[in-house]
């Protein structure tokens, strides 16, 4: 099993470093941060951004790609291909030029990765408590809809925490470049929202499971007998108070983010693999 998480992490990177020599070298690619493509000048390639924003003011040849992020076409920005913004929004000078499309997908806050925010105030007030309840409530119904699942979930992730960790990563990794795939191309955006839905279901459905995990070691060391029910509101409620703990939650949230995706991720395969050998 080792020897098939090493290819697995050794093809992620090979995908990575395709995509990456597939795009002209006059490519801007950023990510994390914002990209700015000055008056007077022109991009041959793609400006490609990840959780950020992009300023055009000069001209670019190929396509500008923004997920997580806005496009703010400006007075003498030209550009030859398409504009596509996923979370976001396009704004466009009257006097700005696009040759193809110009697509926005808004998609509220939603982010690939764990968003680390290293502030104290950020983490605390009526909006973190009002996130927090809310995270607790639809945790609750999750379960109450879809108990299998969770539960399923749970049990890959106790298994085995670091192999989850493991998948997590690798899967947050495809997320990249698969996005930017599926837009460049166009034909691929009528999919995009059902793929951030997958992405974003994933991700809650690992948190509620971790949420159950976490409920449950709690009342065997109270040694209280409760519901599933119970444990998933007071696992997600104990996981979500130790996110507001300055720098330590964030690094928290890092991890339990990635265990809870990895599992939903090896839950989804296991389920897949024994449909399968089923049928």
């Amino acid at each position: 099993m080792k020897k098939y998480l090493v290819a697995m992490l050794f093809v992620a990177v090979l995908f990575l470093a395709a995509l990456a020599h597939a795009a002209p070298q006059d490519s801007v690619v950023r990510m994390g941060e914002d990209a700015l493509v000055p008056a007077g000048t022109t991009i041959d390639g793609n400006v490609v951004v990840f959780n950020g924003n992009a300023t055009v003011r000069g001209r670019v040849r190929e396509n500008v790609v923004v997920i997580m992020g806005n496009i703010d076409l400006q007075e003498e920005a030209v550009v030859d291909g398409n504009v596509v913004a996923v979370g976001g929004r396009v704004t466009k000078s009257p006097t700005a030029q696009v040759g193809g499309e110009n697509v926005s997908l808004g998609a509220g806050n939603i982010r690939p990765m764990p968003h680390m925010q290293f502030t104290y105030a950020r983490h605390v007030g009526v909006g973190s408590l009002w996130r927090l309840l809310s995270i607790m409530f639809l945790g609750w119904v999750l379960f109450w809809l879809l108990p299998a699942p969770v539960v399923k979930v749970t049990g890959v992730a106790s298994a085995d925490p670091l192999k989850s960790v493991l998948y997590g990563l690798l899967a947050y990794l495809a997320v990249i470049p698969l996005s930017v795939m599926l837009l460049i191309t166009i034909v691929g955006i009528p999919f995009i929202p059902l793929f951030w839905a997958t992405v974003f279901a994933g991700r809650f459905l690992g948190q509620v499971a971790l949420g159950l995990l976490a409920g449950k070691v709690i009342a065997e060391r109270l040694n209280k007998s409760w519901s599933d029910a119970a444990h998933v509101l007071l696992g997600l409620l104990v996981l979500g108070v130790f996110t507001l703990i300055p720098v330590v939650g964030s690094l928290i949230s890092l991890f339990y983010g990635l265990l809870g995706f990895g599992a939903a991720v090896r839950g989804g395969r296991q389920c897949l693999s024994g449909s399968r050998r089923s049928s």
